[in-house]
């Protein structure tokens, strides 16, 4: 996004590209939008974003392409589910904060109903079977829509950059051998780019004397609390433990949803054993095989842990 545009202004589409000149929607529709593609969008974060790329900057003309590809980049700079964090971005574009959060919940809540209905049956029914047949039936057509969302979505990001198509063959091939998330090349290829496209003019600041109320004050006083928080939720029980755990995966995990999945796995079944192996595979395939993000995997495992109605 342009600095210094308002909100829901994005840049002119460059000479040649096939972005549709439409009339903005009120924000109405684009909840609308949302709250359909959190009922219907199958196939992961990429697929989905895939979707929005799609529909949002190539058909309906809702959003730049340059605005989208500047919300594309942030979510996948930062922690968390990408496919919301790019929602997120199209709503703060239309409406500041109060749009992020509206588009957040028209996008989560449409699957966060649907997990939460079929982990209460399969609570019910002491495990389902046919939920692993329906995952392994589905999975090859899920992996389909996943490989041409990451396609589409690669062209566009790199479009003919030289550079960005090595970026991008670097970090595949070190993911590919390593079976882990190269952060610190992720990031580096990030510095690289400022270096050679916008290097900043570092300005030094003055020195100047420190108040009586400067942050270290704050910062000690806050010790006591920040103590006292930390040790209500070491003693809250299992549903504290697992909202921290969950806090701290959403925290630290960058790329997509299905980053989260080993971390999760190491928390809910080798560390603190609230779920079996094929519990846990249950759940990621609920995450799958259902709209909407990927990371709906933490509701079900939320309900299978600490969901059950108290007798």
């Amino acid at each position: 996004m342009t600095a210094g545009a308002p909100h829901g202004q994005g840049v002119a589409a460059p000479a040649g590209t096939t972005q549709v000149a439409a009339a903005r929607p009120g924000f109405a529709a684009v909840l609308r939008y949302f709250l359909r593609l959190g009922t219907l969008g199958f196939g992961g974060p990429i697929a989905v974003v895939g979707y929005m790329q799609r529909e949002l900057v190539q058909e309906r003309g809702w959003i730049a392409k340059q605005d989208f590809l500047d919300g594309v980049a942030l979510g996948q700079t930062m922690p968390g589910p990408l496919a919301a964090q790019v929602a997120m971005w199209v709503g703060y574009l239309r409406r500041g904060a109060l749009g992020a959060v509206a588009t957040a919940v028209a996008f989560i809540v449409p699957s966060f109903l649907m997990v939460s209905a079929v982990a209460a049956l399969y609570v019910h029914y002491a495990g389902l079977p046919a939920v692993r047949s329906l995952f392994y039936g589905i999975a090859p057509a899920v992996m389909a829509i996943i490989a041409i969302g990451a396609y589409k979505l690669v062209r566009l990001t790199d479009g003919t950059d030289r550079r960005a198509w090595a970026i991008s063959a670097v970090v595949f091939t070190v993911t590919a051998l390593t079976g882990q998330e190269p952060l610190s090349l992720i990031i580096g290829a990030g510095l690289l780019m400022i270096m050679l496209e916008a290097r900043p003019r570092v300005r030094w600041p003055r020195r100047t004397p420190p108040r009586p109320d400067d942050g270290h004050v704050h910062s000690i006083a806050g010790v006591p609390v920040l103590a006292a928080a930390l040790a209500t939720a070491a003693s809250g029980g299992v549903l504290v433990s697992l909202g921290m755990l969950f806090l701290k995966t959403g925290a630290l995990v960058f790329g997509s949803g299905l980053a989260i999945v080993p971390l999760l796995r190491d928390g809910v079944v080798a560390q603190h054993h609230w779920l079996t192996q094929g519990q846990f595979l249950d759940a990621v395939a609920m995450g799958l095989i259902t709209p909407g993000p990927v990371v709906i995997t933490a509701a079900f495992i939320g309900y299978l842990v600490a969901g059950r109605p108290a007798r």
